[in-house]
């Protein structure tokens, strides 16, 4: 079987790998012979409707891959608003599609545009139950199974862990990212971006004073790029040594696997953490982003009582413990963590198997 995989259409950011070979995973494990193509912009060939449907009528399945939040995504010049695509049937997926609040506030066109194209999906499919919950206000029904990064698997990469780690073991690394105005609404009015980089700076002085450290981008290096002048501020900050490194997908997995503690704002990482067994320091830093992923498969309740911290909540990291108890608590929760990873992993699979059977 062919299969189209249309992915995100920002670059720079290892997510949109992460999610897009995780998918291409999940299918070579339910259909080990399936032929996969992948573009990650839009060829002039398929801007018209005359050009998608010559796609379909070679027989392709369709699977419209979407990451981070749902209208970002949402910007395919071919499909948006087109009258064409409510009368027909796709088999569209959508994988990664994560529930922001702003989401509520979508205009009456936005909204449209939205039910058109997912309305006559004949396989849809979100990672959280905010995202389904808001969706099926809007007519749509999709089914929830989970962030496909739980079924991500990296390369073996041992020889490179274990040349790393020879520096300096233990270690922690740090996943910052920068917010903006809008993203601090989130938060309580007392905090700011610069307190929320004050804490990290504090732990990593105090709590991980006798750790390796790295800090650790979720994105390329390329000009103008957030992450540098996050490591740059955090370093000042911090007064000590804190290595940047920029690495490819299953460096950075494989890293996030071994390290000894995460500290980390990002999704991706953190739920690569939970996968891994690794603790780590989980913040919801805006939208109910990261509440919404672990809505899934049980893993609310395994994480219940971690940190799983807004920002109201960032004046007491680890809850008044100190990272080494901290992180001796997240071991009893591992087992319970571990076992919901496994089981939205098998469902992801299953329901990989069932949208493709026939097909």
């Amino acid at each position: 079987m062919r299969i189209f995989i249309h992915g995100p259409l920002f670059q720079g950011k290892l997510t949109e790998d992460l999610l897009r070979i995780s998918v291409e995973q999940l299918i070579k494990q339910a259909l080990p012979d399936a032929q996969i193509s992948t573009i990650i912009d839009v060829p002039e060939e398929l801007r018209t409707p005359k050009g998608l449907l010559g796609w379909l009528n070679a027989k392709v399945t369709l699977l419209l891959l979407l990451g981070g939040d749902l209208l970002g995504r949402l910007n395919i010049p071919f499909l948006s608003g087109s009258e064409w695509l409510n009368k027909r049937k796709f088999d569209i997926v959508i994988f990664g599609a994560g529930y922001r609040k702003e989401d509520k506030k979508l205009s009456a066109n936005e909204k449209d545009a939205l039910t058109g194209l997912l309305i006559n999906a004949k396989s849809l499919s979100v990672r959280g139950q905010k995202t389904a919950d808001m969706l099926k206000k809007m007519g749509v029904k999709a089914e929830v199974i989970g962030d496909p990064v739980f079924s991500f698997e990296p390369s073996d990469l041992s020889g490179f862990m274990e040349d790393l780690f020879s520096i300096q073991r233990p270690m922690v690394a740090v996943n910052l990212r920068h917010l903006s105005s809008e993203d601090m609404g989130a938060f309580k009015k007392s905090l700011s971006h610069d307190f929320i980089e004050d804490v990290f700076a504090e732990l990593l002085k105090n709590d991980f004073a006798e750790y390796g450290k790295i800090f650790l981008p979720f994105t390329l290096p390329s000009k103008g790029n957030g992450d540098a002048a996050l490591h740059g501020t955090l370093t000042a900050k911090y007064g000590g040594e804190l290595s940047l490194k920029y690495w490819n997908l299953d460096k950075m997995a494989s890293f996030i696997r071994e390290v000894d503690f995460l500290l980390s704002m990002r999704l991706h990482p953190i739920l690569l953490a939970l996968k891994f067994g690794t603790p780590t320091y989980l913040i919801d830093y805006q939208y109910d982003k990261l509440a919404d992923a672990l809505s899934a498969g049980g893993l609310d309740k395994a994480t219940k009582s971690l940190s799983l911290f807004n920002g109201n909540q960032m004046e007491q990291p680890f809850m008044g413990m100190d990272a080494l108890q901290y992180a001796e608590k997240y071991k009893d929760k591992a087992p319970a963590i571990q076992h919901a990873v496994e089981k939205l992993a098998e469902t992801q699979l299953q329901y990989m198997k069932k949208i493709l059977k026939g097909r």
